[in-house]
C-alpha cells in the first residue's frame, strides 16, 4: 500500500542558509581538487559541462542545493535539458 506523508517547509533559518552556504563551498573545493588532479595527471581542466556524450548529473553538481534532495533534482533537469538539446543538434 503506498502512503504519502505531508512535509510541511519551514521558513530557511540563518543556521540551514549557513549550513547551505558551507556545502557549496565544500563541492566548489571538490571540484577544484579535482580539476588540479585532472590537470597534473595530463586531462583537460574538468567541469560539469558535457564530455562527449556523458552529461553529469547528481546532487552534488546542483548550483542551489548540493548534497540534497532538491539539488538532485535540479541536476537532473539540467543534465536532461543538456541531453534534449545534444540530441537536437545531432539531428
Amino acid at each position: 500500500m503506498l502512503r504519502s506523508r505531508i512535509v510541511f517547509e519551514k521558513p530557511p533559518s540563518a543556521r540551514s542558509s549557513m549550513v547551505q552556504r558551507r556545502e557549496i563551498e565544500r563541492v566548489a573545493a571538490i571540484l577544484d581538487a579535482a580539476e588540479i588532479l585532472l590537470a597534473e595527471r595530463g586531462y583537460a581542466a574538468a567541469t560539469l559541462k558535457a564530455i562527449g556524450d556523458i552529461h553529469w548529473a547528481g546532487s552534488e553538481t546542483a548550483s542551489d542545493h548540493p548534497g540534497y534532495l532538491d539539488g538532485a533534482i535540479e541536476a537532473g533537469e539540467r543534465a536532461t535539458t543538456e541531453v534534449i538539446e545534444a540530441l537536437a543538434r545531432i539531428g
